[in-house]
């Protein structure tokens, strides 16, 4: 029952705040979220680097989820870690172990967090932060830690989309 409502809750988010609440240049919310080995991130972490990160939310069994997720390794082999950071919030429920093992058993080499992690308050504002209206979206945040773009999934064909990602992030990577 509360993983069930976890998702209806992170759903009905998404898609009744997520595009009406999004404002360019707003810094997300600094609250803390553990990655899938246990690691603890935020974005003030990736701000005091000065590196952009592309954040995606995701779910399993989604055509728009399985694009982004090709399109954030990708991502991660051109650019190194220190040049651009890459975070995939899942949405569904999950134990923080079965997502590093799912990570590990298709090859993800981006930070994988389990949204659920950051409690139902933090993943609302994370989804209004970043201006997320369905799974496979991305939001970039420059290196000031600013969400700078949102980029949507949906309505879009898949070579647009990854065009759409790869320009947005090589406009704030240096020497891209």
């Amino acid at each position: 029952m509360g993983k069930t409502l976890l998702v209806i809750v992170a759903v009905g988010a998404i898609a009744y705040f997520g595009w009406q609440q999004f404002a360019a240049a707003k810094l997300p919310p600094e609250i803390p979220f553990p990655d899938a080995t246990g690691r603890i991130h935020s974005f003030q972490e990736y701000r005091g680097r000065g590196q952009p990160v592309l954040a995606a939310f995701w779910i399993q069994q989604c055509g728009y989820s399985d694009r982004t997720l090709t399109l954030l390794n990708s991502l991660r082999s051109k650019y190194p870690a220190d040049r651009l950071a890459v975070v995939g919030f899942y949405l569904n429920p999950i134990e923080p172990g079965e997502l590093a093992a799912c990570g590990q058993q298709h090859g993800y080499r981006f930070t994988l967090v389990p949204l659920q992690t950051v409690g139902e308050l933090g993943m609302k504002d994370l989804i209004l932060s970043f201006g997320i209206d369905s799974a496979g979206d991305v939001g970039i945040l420059d290196a000031q830690g600013r969400v700078r773009k949102f980029i949507s999934s949906r309505n879009v064909s898949p070579q647009a989309f990854e065009e759409r990602v790869r320009g947005a992030v090589a406009e704030l990577v240096p020497g891209s």
